[in-house]
């Protein structure tokens, strides 16, 4: 049973970490309505500030984008549809990555590496906009 023996490898285990994460963000975002303003997690920055951030309706927007209303997305949080489609594309490629790494023992040690460029060329991409934000804050 070799399928068994491919979650042992701390990959895997990782890529299955992540993909559950993925899941839980999607699924939070789908059960609380940005409309019906019941997300139980505030900006704890707006909070204590009083000010509005870059990350402020990032949730709301998430569950915008979740029920296909964009433009409200947007209008809730402009950099909302980039954070979701990198969050979107980690799901699809710990799939991928999963699948390569089971099938293709050869692979493994570029697939890994790849993972990782790939990873962080998107995460730089996509979060940007908070990257320059922290920068201007300091």
């Amino acid at each position: 049973m070799y399928i068994f023996v491919v979650f042992r490898e701390p990959y895997i285990k990782i890529n299955i970490i992540f993909g559950v994460i993925i899941i839980l963000i999607i699924t939070y975002s789908a059960i609380f309505d940005a409309e019906k303003q019941n997300h139980p997690l505030p900006s704890f920055y707006s909070e204590l500030s009083g000010e509005s951030s870059v990350s402020s309706g990032l949730s709301r927007s998430f569950s915008e984008i979740v029920r296909g209303n964009y433009a409200s997305a947007k209008k809730l949080n402009a950099n909302g549809m980039r954070i979701f489609i990198f969050f979107a594309v980690q799901l699809i490629l710990r799939a991928i990555f999963s699948f390569v790494f089971y099938f293709g023992r050869s692979l493994r040690g570029y697939l890994v590496y790849t993972d990782c460029v790939i990873s962080v060329l998107l995460f730089i991409f996509c979060f940007r906009p908070f990257l320059l934000y922290m920068v201007e804050q300091m």
